[in-house]
């Protein structure tokens, strides 16, 4: 479109290494200032998120986190995540201990935005399952406002999400 800037997903897979990447740009043609305050460049829903050939309750998950000592960095069943969310910052990887298969998602590099993932789980009759998974390249007010110890949820209204 004229005038305006471009989104840009470049999505790379490789048949003869295990991994791939995706990297999300915004070009800005238009002479003008723009002002970027997230990107998604995951955003999957749907009956099966993530399939390591194995029942997803033997899934665990290992979050990053935004800080070197907080929350403390601990492996959770699947299931056992806070209100359902296994909330990353940088990195999270996926590990089915039946299959012995795994994923990883993270960031390789960042400019101005932290990488912040959100693995949310719904409990079902089998065991858990994936719901959701998002990556979002963002700023730091939600990190913030959950960690107790940096007096966000104590500040002005409009700066609480």
């Amino acid at each position: 479109m004229a005038n305006q800037p471009d989104l840009v997903y470049t999505i790379r897979v490789y048949t003869s290494k295990p991994f791939g990447e995706i990297r999300v740009q915004v070009q800005n043609h238009t002479g003008r200032n723009l002002e970027v305050q997230s990107l998604r460049s995951v955003d999957a829903l749907g009956n099966v998120i993530l399939d390591l050939h194995a029942n997803p309750g033997a899934d665990r998950v290992l979050s990053d986190s935004f800080s070197e000592d907080w929350p403390p960095l601990q492996i959770y069943d699947l299931g056992k995540a806070p209100n359902g969310l296994h909330l990353a910052v940088g990195s999270q990887t996926i590990y089915n201990r039946h299959s012995k298969e795994s994923v990883f998602f993270g960031a390789l590099s960042a400019d101005r935005l932290l990488t912040i993932l959100h693995l949310q789980t719904k409990p079902q009759p089998n065991g858990p399952t994936i719901s959701a998974f998002t990556v979002d390249c963002a700023g730091t007010t939600e990190i913030m406002a959950t960690n107790e110890e940096s007096g966000v949820r104590e500040g002005p209204k409009e700066n609480i999400v």
